[in-house]
Order: C-alpha cells, then sequence, then structure tokens
C-alpha cells in the first residue's frame, strides 16, 4: 500500500502534501473566526476580503464573504457560502511534480 494514503496531508496520488489536514483546518477556524485578505488583481483596485465562520460543525462551515475598500468601505453584496473542510484543504493541494517544499 502506498505510504501516500496513509497521510491526511496528501489528498490524491502525485499531489504534494499540504500544510494542514481537514481535521487541523477545522480545529483552527471555530464559529468566529475571522481572516481579513488584502487582494490585488491587475488592473484593478486593490480592496480587503474578510472571511467570517458564521456556522461550523464536524463536516464543514458557512463562511460569510465581505469586501471593503482600502479606506474601509463596504461594497459589493455579502456571500455566504457552505463548505467542508476537505475543500478547504484542496486549495493547498498542488501536483507534487510541480511544487518544491522547503522549511
Amino acid at each position: 500500500m502506498s505510504t501516500d494514503r496513509l497521510d491526511p496531508h496528501i489528498l490524491a496520488p502525485g499531489r504534494a502534501p499540504t500544510p494542514f489536514t481537514a481535521d487541523e483546518i477545522r480545529r483552527g477556524c471555530p464559529q468566529g473566526r475571522t481572516i481579513r485578505l488584502l487582494v490585488e488583481e491587475e488592473g484593478e483596485q486593490p480592496f480587503f476580503r474578510t472571511n467570517r465562520f458564521v456556522q461550523c460543525d464536524d463536516e464543514g462551515a458557512t463562511i460569510e464573504y465581505t469586501r471593503s475598500t482600502i479606506g474601509g468601505e463596504p461594497f459589493g453584496a455579502v456571500v455566504a457560502d457552505r463548505t467542508t473542510w476537505l475543500e478547504l484543504q484542496a486549495h493547498a493541494s498542488f501536483p507534487a511534480h510541480q511544487t518544491e517544499i522547503s522549511p
């Protein structure tokens, strides 16, 4: 049996290990956890996106996404979306042959 399947950091054969497992993400993102990100896209004004974990359970979370200008003015609709912890882990899963991991 492949050792990849025993490591919860590796989501599939040929994938590099992720920095956190789905369970570690679940434990690190309780209800109320808020993450603010600076988003810079070519040709666009930078803005902040705030992700707030509004409802969490063993399977996943509902995350509320809001946007604000650099000056703090909200814009756009507030969006809430349900995702699983495994889907959040998959955001950091990349092909092993294209991934370099170093301390």
